[in-house]
């Protein structure tokens, strides 16, 4: 019959539609693993005090911050946090433990503590922002 496929030629056409599906499926997941930037420290060379920051979108489900150990540090660090959720960053050191505790306040606020470190030797808490740095964090799409 003229127009009509049968045998192999119509499990090829099928066979193409699927190999579309695919690639269109793979753009997509592509694109939620590349994630955005929702916001930048402009120095993170300085100590950094508690404050709140606002990011560039509520287009997230989920989010990486990238902190340093210290503000002369060039190792970087990354936690997942979850919107909607409070976190904390920290790191154990070879002397204590400082941690960040990172609040939610609105889908595109959130606001970061003073940098706690606690002193394994003496038993004691000490404040000192020179230590987890945030420098940047990154959102993604579930």
């Amino acid at each position: 019959m003229p127009g009509s496929m049968s045998g192999a030629g119509a499990g090829a056409l099928k066979l193409i539609e699927e190999i579309r599906e695919l690639k269109s499926q793979i753009s997509e997941l592509k694109e939620k693993m590349a994630g955005s930037i929702l916001w930048e420290n402009p120095d993170p060379t300085k100590a950094f005090v508690a404050q709140t920051i606002t990011l560039s979108s509520a287009e997230y489900d989920y989010f990486d911050i990238m902190f340093k150990g210290s503000s002369g540090d060039s190792i970087m660090i990354t936690h997942r946090g979850y919107k909607g959720y409070n976190m904390q960053i920290d790191r154990v050191g070879t002397t204590g433990r400082p941690t960040r505790t990172i609040s939610y306040i609105s889908d595109t606020q959130y606001a970061i503590s003073k940098c706690t470190i606690y002193d394994f030797t003496s038993g004691t808490s000490a404040d000192n922002n020179s230590n987890n740095i945030p420098v940047k964090i990154i959102g993604y799409k579930l």
